[in-house]
């Protein structure tokens, strides 16, 4: 044995065994099929337009795979005979985590990410029980150890395969690839296969004797290459014939039982993952474990070996026992046969957002079929009901949302992806920093910025688009019969002039960027991300997922000195093995390996082992997981007479048909079965699609068959039980009550959430499909290694005449994902393009085939080709993909084809943007100098904001009143006027101001509506009162006495709103198209075409507590200072009126067309355009500057915001909401309002009130002004009035006189929207002092001596509407 501190590693392997023969391969029609062998064609990848292919791995076709005869997996269809390699017993293991992850091995982020080499030398044992080989003539001619070694590195050309070799079973199929561009030859790619199988006993290493490759999982080019025995033959799998010689010929053995071992290992020592090179001597063994995510099990006294930094050696080791074979029989178990007739009869399929999305779209249909069946006393079905509670929360976890509630109305924000939305930059402060560090010179730096960073983004994304377009056209220009078209010569010229101007452009303006950054303190931030709707995701229910339960648990590996050894001698019929094949090994593996092969031998016992002294048993000898630890759940080395079930990927196929967008609207609606109202696009109310479909040819031409492969990978039922640990943990007890979650509920999520079995993946390639791309394996131009970034022009791939020279190849960089149509499909004769700029569609399943590792298929749908197309499929349906009903039915889906009453066949993909876009939400303010929104500084506290005024609802006078941004008190609208609402004079009771300005006169134009408008004033009161009920409470700094005088403080904003594309739009990317006689719609201005598209955006929630819009108004078309708004109409959801006031419906108009409330609904939604600027103009030309064109950027983004005005609530944010992205929010930051709410008071009018002591004479220097400062006492001080007050809160009194005017005000006093009429300056005014009330006032009478004085005034609470807060975070 090696030294304690080199040890060798033993990695342990999952082995699975899977039966061949012909009754496997003879299912029923209910039953598992045996897909034929269907191998990645590499010759798809010479560059060839008869041979390219957008993916070199065709869907498998499952018709006629049953009997035997008809399956070309089984039989030679050419002879009708049987192959005579393939039948026997296929072995497979499954490679460690630690060769499935890559890192970068250059710090370049474009560098290519390596992966370790695999080991590719491994020893197959078999070892066969003697007593069940039939027939009893061969047990003497049958080996009872026999091994066979596979040399998985071994390269082979095409010429060089021998006749007798069977290319689907002796080799595989592999890309050869090569470090430069003319080390790729492509041609011979298409011609190399890897792998042999050769017996032990005569083999022997010869490295330097055969070609060989280095081989990793990602050199392979093909995702299912390590676990789809199928595609690595011969390197991570082999048959065993079970074939012996009687002396005449080879004959395959009726039956037996063997137990398999496999040993694995590195032929190049310095390729092992503990080998570590110099540079790296300093990794102790216990850090190289971890980051290869394993964990050394039981390392009780291993501290010496965990400590210690040597280099080692690793093998890994597998084994499986009593696998049955019988040459005429299948298995007495076969799981796939049982899964399949399941399926078919249930069709238990769902689709939604995100996995979570659609296992709870199957388990609300599961659990309801159980409650009709009276079927709900079992486990399966507590825990549906029990995930049904406690939906919300996990939707909260599926996604990061704090809130239970925004995570139940926020579903829409789960299908979206994210994509890089640019940086952007803040000043950098501290906490304790006040507004008076930021300069003028700070803010025109962050500007200039802000602007230059702005320009390097969208400069970079359209680099990227452009390169991909590059790559597109190249892939069109292969694709060509004439590939060497010299029509495409001038289209790439310019493109790549285009790439160079887009290099420069981003170049010039990050090195801006450095150079602002330099001369402040500034930090950086991300810009909203791009977002594009995902595509949906598939599940497959009561499937359960083939990998092991713990694979994404650290893997638990030993040390040679902790193997079991046999409590006897070996066997003698191991001799040979051990003195003839083992010494085969290399030297510093050979005493691991026999080890390990002697406790193979003593782990076939199925008796307990007793273990001694540091054995510890390997893992996977154990039992199947089961939280109470049960061990009489099956052996997972144990066959147990069980055909293996490990499904790997899921093909589907689809037919979409493009629904006409005049069909669709948004609005409040509620699907077929989700009863609830929410926003959603929809088809409009009274629009029958099977029966529009009658008329309407579109309904029929634009339809198109969709298909794409899905991996199934391990996360998925993990991924539940992690979310549900991660519930329960965070979410307190009383709310799990609420919710029925009790101790018992709880311990059975923790302990049997494995029961519910299901498969999940999303429909990869489905939204490409429509946007004329494809997923899959393809040729690249460009050659890409781990070990240098950048990537090589294969020199091959030009074409020159057509452009495409190593240079052109060159700056496509690694912009070659996906691949577009080009010639893959002909829509020529199409009556409608094949392009889908925004989605808007149905679609149901034509195709369902799920397949496992060893080529077992299950299908929902009968495969074999009949008339009228395969019968439906009824998938469980999401809230969000779910149709709608019928009008005026309760059981009929409004789908393109009419279903039976109940049923649904189709599922709705409703109204999103395909591809990348962002809504963007600003706070703006008109610029004086050029009358344009501009977005506000957020850094810039002493600059224009975006609050145009404040509206306080004061109960105690039934009126409203209005302040300016700062807080400064303007005017007053009173009901108490005999004609109409009653105006008081600007300012009063505070002096005159000269803040008004712009804002002032915008408050007028509104105060004008209020008073002089008919009914203006009672539906804009009404809807403040109506929605001070809804809005969430403010602040605890909002000051205690408020709530019943005055209601929250409502802030008068400005809001801009844009749809963003991130590149330029999409076009149409087959070469085979243009025979459609409309016009499609676009995203963008296009010549020629059709309408653009517009998207309605709804503003604010009634519903959603956490919203705080209250109203918004629209622009003028030409706004000025002072007149942006049309005050004519105001759009709420809160009417006083009408508690149940919402979105209006279709049918119903508003009562008066000349109502100024009107109630928000899609009729008068916000519509927006998608716009895209194309950086190409901010290329700053002579006589212009780059920090100009920046400007201008920032400018023209800025001019294409749509304005409203809105009042919302301070405290809270408003959302907008679109079935096209998800919801997006905007909130004041605190430096707009806090100043202002801490200047605000609140006070109402009082008496006339008789009082047995006059007021004091006025006093100038105590009048009112507007700048009184409420953190002093502004009183005449030893007052005492006598006049009720409330509580024992701080009061002032203030009283009016008639005093004179100081001849400074006069001018002051007209500094509002319009001008009243002042005295002149030798006239008096009325004025205000303030005044102490008396401390304790009853209405006792007590007849004190007169005169009486009567007097009205204003009381005045002698604090503001918002207390100072203290760290306060101010952005």
């Amino acid at each position: 044995m090696a030294s304690e501190e080199s040890q060798c590693v033993l990695l342990p392997m999952k082995l699975d065994a899977f039966v061949f023969n012909e009754a496997v391969c003879s299912g029923e029609a209910d039953e598992a099929k045996i897909a034929p062998i269907t191998q990645p064609n590499y010759t798809f990848l010479r560059l060839d337009s008869e041979l390219i292919e957008n993916d070199v791995l065709d869907h498998a076709y499952l018709g006629h795979s049953s009997p035997a005869t008809d399956n070309s997996r089984y039989t030679n269809l050419a002879t009708g005979k049987p192959w005579p390699r393939r039948q026997g017993v296929y072995l497979h293991w499954m490679l460690p985590r630690a060769y499935r992850s890559g890192k970068q091995s250059s710090d370049d982020p474009d560098a290519a990410t390596g992966y370790p080499d695999t080991p590719t030398r491994w020893l197959v044992i078999r070892k066969v029980q003697q007593d069940t080989i039939r027939p009893e003539t061969a047990k003497s001619l049958i080996k009872p150890i026999d091994a066979w070694v596979i040399e998985s590195d071994r390269q082979w050309e095409l010429d060089d395969l021998g006749p007798w070799m069977d290319l689907q079973v002796d080799v595989s199929p592999f890309i050869s690839g090569g470090a430069g561009a003319d080390a790729v030859d492509i041609d011979e790619q298409a011609e190399v296969f890897i792998g042999i199988k050769s017996p032990a006993w005569g083999w022997k290493e010869s490295l330097d004797q055969h070609p060989r490759i280095q081989l990793s999982l990602l050199n392979s080019s093909n995702p299912l290459f390590p676990d789809y025995q199928p595609h690595n033959s011969n390197v991570f799998s082999m048959v065993d014939n079970l074939t012996y010689d009687d002396g005449t010929e080879w004959k395959v053995l009726e039956s037996v039982k063997a137990d398999y071992f496999v040993l694995g290992w590195h032929s190049v020592r310095d390729k092992d993952l503990f080998c570590q090179p110099e540079d790296n001597s300093n990794v102790q063994h216990a850090d190289l474990l971890k980051s290869l995510m394993m964990t050394l099990k039981d390392p009780k006294d291993k501290d010496p070996w965990l400590s210690s930094n040597a280099s080692t050696t690793s093998i890994c080791h597998g084994s499986m026992y009593d696998v049955a074979w019988n040459a005429t029989k299948k298995p007495a178990n076969v799981p796939a046969d049982d899964i399949s007739r399941s399926l078919i009869e249930d069709m238990p399929v769902a689709v939604g957002t995100t996995p979570l999305d659609a296992l709870m779209a199957w388990v609300t249909s599961s659990y309801q079929k159980r409650k009709e069946e009276g079927d709900e006393d079992d486990v399966i079905s507590d825990l549906e009901r029990i995930l049904l509670h406690i939906e919300t929360l996990l939707h909260a976890h599926d996604d990061g949302v704090d809130s239970q509630i925004e995570a139940a109305d926020q579903v829409y924000n789960w299908n979206y992806s994210r994509h890089d939305g640019g940086s952007s930059y803040r000043i950098s402060t501290t906490e304790d920093a006040g507004d008076n560090y930021i300069t003028k010179d700070d803010l025109k730096a962050l500007k200039e910025l802000n602007a230059a960073q702005a320009v390097a983004d969208l400069a970079m994304r359209a680099l990227e688009q452009t390169r991909w377009e590059l790559f597109s056209t190249w892939w069109k220009v292969v694709g060509d019969d004439k590939p060497n078209n010299t029509s495409y010569s001038a289209q790439v010229d310019g493109m790549l002039t285009r790439i160079q101007s887009l290099m420069d452009l981003a170049q010039d303006h990050q090195r801006n960027v450095r150079l602002l950054l330099s001369k402040g303190n500034f930090k950086q931030t991300t810009h909203d991300p791009f977002h594009q709707q995902r595509d949906p995701t598939l599940l497959v229910g009561n499937v359960e997922s083939g990998w092991p339960w713990d694979y994404l648990d650290s893997l638990a590996v030993r040390l040679e000195s902790q193997t079991v050894s046999p409590s006897a001698s070996l066997d003698p019929i191991w001799d040979d093995l051990v003195s003839v094949i083992l010494p085969k090994l290399p030297s510093d593996l050979q005493n691991a390996a026999s080890a390990l092969v002697k406790e193979f031998a003593a782990l076939s016992s199925t008796e307990t082992m007793t273990l001694e002294g540091e054995e510890v048993l390997p893992l996977y000898h154990d039992h199947e997981w089961t939280p109470d630890g049960d061990d009489s759940t099956p052996w997972r080395d144990r066959w147990g007479d069980k055909q293996p079930w490990f499904p790997l990927f899921i093909e589907w196929e689809v037919e979409y048909t493009h629904i006409p967008f005049e069909y669709w609207s948004l609005d409040e609606r509620s699907a077929r079965l989700a009863p609830g109202k929410k926003l959603r696009s929809g088809i409009i109310d009274g629009v029958t699609l099977y029966e529009k479909a009658r008329e309407d040819f579109r309904l029929h031409e634009d339809r198109r068959i969709i298909s794409g492969r899905s991996l199934i990978l391990p996360q998925a039922t993990f991924s539940l039980k992690s979310k549900v640990a991660q519930v329960l943990e965070d979410t307190p007890e009383d709310v799990l009550k609420k919710m029925k979650i009790g101790d018992k509920e709880r311990k059975l999520l923790e302990t049997s959430l494995y029961l519910l079995p299901f498969l999940s993946s999303p429909m990869s390639g489905f939204n490409e499909h429509l946007a004329t791309r494809v997923q899959g394996t393809h040729i690249k131009p460009n050659n890409r290694t781990p070990d240098k970034p950048g990537v090589t022009p294969i020199s091959t791939a030009t074409r020159k005449l057509a452009g495409f020279n190593e240079k052109a190849l060159g700056a496509m960089n690694l912009q070659t994902d996906p691949t577009p149509y080009g010639f893959l499909a002909d829509f020529l004769k199409a009556e409608e393009q094949a392009f889908k700029p925004v989605v808007h569609g149905q679609f149901r399943f034509t195709r369902l085939n799920i397949f496992d590792k060893f080529g077992q298929a299950v299908h929902l749908l009968d495969p074999n080709p009949r008339a009228g197309g395969p019968p439906p499929l009824y998938p469980c349906i999401s809230e969000y993909y779910e149709p709608q009903l019928v009008k005026d039915t309760d059981d009929k889906a409004n789908t393109v084809r009419e279903d039976l009453p109940g049923k649904c066949e189709f599922v709705q993909s409703s109204m999103y943007i395909n591809q990348p876009a962002r809504l963007n939400a600003e706070f703006v303010v008109l610029e004086k100098e050029t009358n344009h929104w501009r977005p506000i500084n957020p850094d810039d506290h002493d600059g224009p904001g975006p609050i145009f005024g404040w509206a306080v609802l004061n109960n105690a006078d039934n009126g409203v009143q209005f302040f300016l941004p700062d807080g400064t008190f303007y005017r007053e609208v009173r009901f108490a006027g005999r004609n109409g609402p009653s105006v008081a004079p600007r300012w009063y009771p505070f002096g005159p101001s000269t803040k008004g300005g712009p804002a002032a006169e915008t408050l007028d134009r509104l105060i004008d509506k209020i008073q002089n408008v008919d009914g203006y004033m009672d539906t804009f009161t009404g809807m403040l009162v109506a929605a001070q009920a809804k809005l969430p409470a403010p602040p605890s700094a909002f000051s205690q006495y408020l709530n019943s005088l005055v209601g929250q403080p409502l802030a008068l904003v400005y809001l801009g709103w844009s749809l963003e594309l991130a590149e330029n739009a999409y076009a149409s990317e087959s070469s085979l198209e243009g025979g459609s006689s409309s016009k499609p719609m676009t995203l963008l201005d296009v010549p020629g075409a059709g309408d653009r598209y517009h998207f309605p955006i709804k503003l604010g929630d009634r519903d959603r507590a956490y919203d705080g819009l209250v109203a918004f108004f629209k622009t003028v078309d030409s706004p000025t200072p002072g007149n942006e708004l049309d005050f004519g109409s105001f759009y709420t959801y809160f009417d006083e009126g009408d508690e149940s006031s919402g979105p209006s419906d279709s049918d119903q108009e508003e009562a008066q067309d000349d109502n100024p409330l009107k109630i928000i609904g899609n009729d008068n939604y916000l519509n927006l355009e998608a716009f895209w600027l194309d950086p190409a103009s901010y290329v700053a030309k002579k006589g212009q500057t780059e920090a100009e064109m920046a400007a201008k950027l920032s400018d023209d983004r800025a001019d294409l915001l749509t304005v409203v005005g809105a009042v919302m609530s301070p405290f809270v944010p408003v959302h907008a909401s679109t079935s096209t992205l998800p919801v997006k929010t905007i909130k004041l930051p605190t430096w707009t309002w806090q100043s202002a709410l801490s200047k605000m008071t609140a006070f109402f009018h009082m008496g006339p009130a008789v009082i047995p002591i006059d007021v004091p004479s006025f006093q100038t220097n105590y009048a009112l002004s507007d700048t009184y400062d409420l953190s002093k006492d502004i009183a005449v001080p030893n007052t005492a009035v006598q006049v009720s007050t409330m509580g024992s809160a701080p009061w002032n009194w203030l009283q009016p006189y008639w005093a004179k005017e100081p001849e400074e005000n006069i001018s002051q006093a007209v500094q509002g929207g319009q001008a009243e009429e002042q005295p002149p300056a030798s006239q008096y005014a009325t004025r205000y002092m303030a005044l102490n009330p008396a401390k304790a006032v009853d209405g006792k009478p007590r007849f004190e001596r007169g005169p009486y004085v009567a007097i009205e005034g204003f009381l005045q609470l002698k604090m503001p509407l918002l207390k100072e807060t203290q760290g306060i975070n101010r952005n």
